[in-house]
């Protein structure tokens, strides 16, 4: 049964794994004398599953390592990718719970369905975020970023909650965002939080249900018109 040991992923922290040196367990011997080591204690609070303080503890002697950590440094200052790092993260706790509950099970199938549920998280976790990724690499302000129904692939809480992190921070930089989307939850909050910024269109329904094809201003519907869908190809004869 595999675990979490070995599921190593390499820390954007380092231009390449070799580069990443063994890191110290103990503060430097100036930290107490800089008050560093609060400085650190308050940054890493919360976060003790990341065993964060090494690397604050742990210098970097190449002038390479130093760059590229700084270039890493800027490209994190854009809003939105931050958005799209911090909900990485969070798959990857969900992923980590997952684990952690497979290794905690004695029955071979029950470790086995849960350890599947965390491959699909970090799976799908992996698959957004280089697709956000490649998108962010090539925005600028005013651009304009289409999304097809994207974070689909997950639950509806889950996806409607990336797709708002997402957005939110691509129009606070200035980037334009047409969403076709059926997560209604992303809809409504984007409408209670942005109701001057955020033009809603749906596509037009006449009352007797039949459809127009003309798309027109409208607040997001809850309920779809699947029964409409469903009554149009089973007769009544088929129904009872």
């Amino acid at each position: 049964m595999p675990d979490s040991q070995s599921m190593i992923a390499h820390s954007i922290l380092y231009p390449h794994p070799a580069a990443r040196p063994e890191l110290s367990e103990t503060p430097p011997a100036c930290f107490p004398d800089l008050n560093l080591d609060q400085l650190v204690a308050s940054i890493t609070a919360g976060r003790d599953h990341y065993r964060l303080p090494p690397i604050f503890y742990t210098p970097l002697d190449d002038i390479a390592a130093i760059r590229y950590r700084q270039e890493v440094s800027r490209d994190m200052e854009d809003e939105a990718l931050q958005e799209v790092s911090r909900t990485f993260a969070r798959d990857m706790e969900q992923m980590r719970r997952y684990l952690h509950l497979a290794g905690q099970l004695d029955h071979r199938i029950n470790q086995a369905r849960w350890f599947v549920e965390a491959v699909k998280v970090y799976g799908r976790a992996v698959q957004e975020l280089a697709r956000m990724s490649a998108i962010v690499d090539h925005l600028s302000p005013q651009a304009l970023v289409l999304f097809n129904e994207s974070f689909a692939a997950t639950n509806e809480r889950e996806g409607a909650e990336i797709a708002r992190q997402v957005t939110l921070a691509l129009m606070a930089s200035g980037v334009k965002i047409s969403f076709v989307t059926h997560l209604y939850a992303f809809a409504h909050e984007c409408r209670q939080r942005e109701p001057q910024n955020v033009a809603f269109l749906r596509a037009e329904r006449l009352p007797d249900s039949s459809r127009t094809f003309r798309m027109v201003p409208g607040e997001p519907l809850e309920t779809s018109f699947g029964r409409n869908i469903y009554r149009q190809i089973f007769s009544e004869d088929d129904k009872k």
